[in-house]
């Protein structure tokens, strides 16, 4: 086993060494879960793997992965990982043939939770609106049919009323027909 340089950093010279602000990496090891180890006065002290473990985040990062794939990756790499310790970091990410496709799934694994967890989000979305124009459309749909109900019978009424002024009328044609079709002593002697 290749022993690494057991030269520590801390958290500035880290910083300084990778061009980040100190905010910036104390958010990427809560976000990831990293665990440094601190001097008796609470310190951070980075030793070279983690330094290297910094530098292979920014990598993941700068190929597209987001923090949560990231984690997802790093918790994995001692399973897809070689167990030789190399000084140097691409050396030290080579994986075995035979372990190229598990690390490859738990790629593929964390990218497709993160995409279904943001479709589910957009999908509940859409649901949630659906939703809404459905019941939105029942609403019209009865605020419709009440005034169609209310129509009909305004417009059963005037009918009715024509048909009866109609038939006034007609009764009122028969008589005058009546009176003017009988014969002019009918009308003297009734």
């Amino acid at each position: 086993m290749v022993k690494i340089n057991d030269q520590t950093y801390s958290i500035g010279q880290v910083c300084e060494l990778l061009s980040i602000e100190s905010f910036n990496l104390r958010y990427i090891e809560k976000t990831v879960g990293l665990e440094i180890k601190r001097n008796t006065a609470g310190e951070r002290i980075y030793c070279q793997k983690d330094l290297e473990t910094v530098k292979f985040i920014f990598e993941l990062k700068d190929q597209g992965l987001n923090y949560k794939a990231i984690k997802k990756v790093l918790e994995h790499q001692d399973e897809v990982a070689s167990d030789i310790e190399i000084p140097e970091v691409k050396e030290a990410l080579i994986l075995k043939e035979q372990e190229s496709e598990k690390f490859l799934n738990i790629i593929k694994d964390t990218i497709d939770e993160s995409i279904e967890t943001k479709v589910n989000s957009r999908l509940e979305g859409i649901i949630s609106s659906i939703e809404i124009l459905v019941q939105q459309n029942k609403e019209l749909k009865k605020a419709l049919d009440h005034e169609q109900e209310r129509h009909f019978i305004e417009l059963d009424k005037k009918l009715t009323k024509w048909r009866e002024d109609q038939q006034d009328k007609q009764e009122k044609f028969k008589k005058e027909q009546e009176e003017t079709s009988r014969p002019w002593f009918k009308k003297i002697f009734k």
